[in-house]
């Protein structure tokens, strides 16, 4: 090396050891193209899962109803359960001079309907008026002030009529409301919110009732609750001095009255002989304030006692002591969990009919028609 300056083709004569060929390595383009072509697919993927293409889940969902916010209400239903049960709800009539537009009336049976006994009060001859615009005379066959029902008989009327549901709505049910006070249709959907509510009416206590979140006022009275099967659950009532919207007699209770009727033309519920309050005493119960002489619970039931239980079910105020007594006929037992001086014991009475109970309503002109 004692030249300054060597050609680059000598150098390799320099060195001892040659460097290696280079190996061909994994080509980088190819890695990245499989990596982007997985991406896009996965992105695909979740795009079409949420609707993103085509119409799929497209629609709004509704609010979530308020007993679970991962539950949602199809509003849909109502449209689809009214166009099915809307033949069965006819609008109540007075005619006399003049046709007079009363409330609503659910058809049980073809010739049968039940509507709430208050709008009769003072009416004409009476008579309804169907979904395909005919008018039918309707003859009472009975009321029921305890629950505000009345049954009408409309003989040739050959109604459509729904189903009953097997068993009453509970709380968190979703319910359709629809009734045709003057022949044009209300109809509204929600939730049952409570049960075994109380409202007077008549000097009588209706007890044992639903209260749905729907809309109602007092010319919704004798339309109906269904369930979203389209199974007749309750019918809607209103009383006079009633600011309580969306109570309905269950229809475990409407039906018993029903057949009552059909069979006696009276009606008669159990009845404990007791006045009673919600326990202050205790977040649960009835508190007994007075026991009637001779009456059932004399004897049984004192001033004080507070009733936890009743036919096996807890009883949360008085208004649930009441409907367990109500939904029983006179004769039957009722056995009650009682606390007396912070000690509990078993109860059992034998229920008989109200003595005092509330009259019928007046005589009108619809009874003779």
């Amino acid at each position: 090396m004692d030249r300054p300056w060597v050609h680059p083709s000598e150098l390799r004569s320099f060195v001892p050891n040659p460097l290696p060929e280079p190996q061909a390595r994994p080509r980088e383009w190819v890695i990245g193209l499989t990596s982007a072509a997985v991406g896009v697919a996965i992105t695909l993927l979740v795009l079409v899962a949420f609707g993103a293409f085509g119409e799929r889940n497209r629609a709004t969902i509704p609010p979530p109803v308020l007993t679970n916010k991962s539950s949602v209400v199809d509003y849909g239903v109502a449209a689809r359960v009214s166009e099915d049960v809307s033949p069965s709800i006819v609008t109540l009539q007075s005619t006399g001079d003049e046709t007079v537009a009363l409330g609503s009336a659910v058809a049980v049976r073809s010739d049968r309907v039940l509507t709430s006994a208050h709008l009769l009060f003072g009416a004409a001859a009476l008579s309804i008026l169907t979904s395909d615009d005919r008018t039918v005379a309707a003859k009472l066959v009975g009321v029921d002030v305890d629950t505000d029902l009345a049954l009408l008989d409309v003989s040739g009327a050959d109604l459509q009529f729904s189903p009953l549901s097997r068993t009453d709505a509970t709380i968190g049910q979703p319910v359709v409301a629809l009734a045709v006070p003057k022949g044009r249709p209300f109809l509204d959907m929600g939730i049952v919110s409570r049960q075994n509510e109380m409202t007077q009416w008549s000097g009588t206590t209706m007890a044992g009732l639903l209260q749905a979140g729907v809309g109602t006022s007092a010319d919704m009275s004798g339309g109906a609750l269904f369930d979203v099967n389209g199974d007749l659950v309750g019918i809607l009532t209103s009383p006079p001095g009633t600011t309580q919207q969306g109570l309905a007699v269950p229809i475990s209770v409407a039906d018993d009255v029903r057949r009552q009727l059909e069979t006696t033309g009276k009606v008669s519920h159990g009845w404990l002989g007791v006045a009673l309050v919600d326990s202050r005493d205790s977040p649960i119960g009835a508190r007994i304030t007075s026991v009637v002489a001779n009456g059932p619970a004399d004897g049984k039931l004192a001033v004080g006692d507070i009733v936890t239980r009743a036919g096996g079910e807890p009883i949360n105020s008085a208004g649930d002591l009441i409907a367990e007594w109500r939904k029983r006929n006179p004769g039957d037992s009722l056995s009650m969990l009682v606390r007396r001086s912070r000690m509990s014991r078993t109860v059992n009475v034998t229920l008989s009919d109200d003595p005092d109970r509330a009259a019928p309503p007046p005589d009108t002109s619809a009874d003779a028609h």
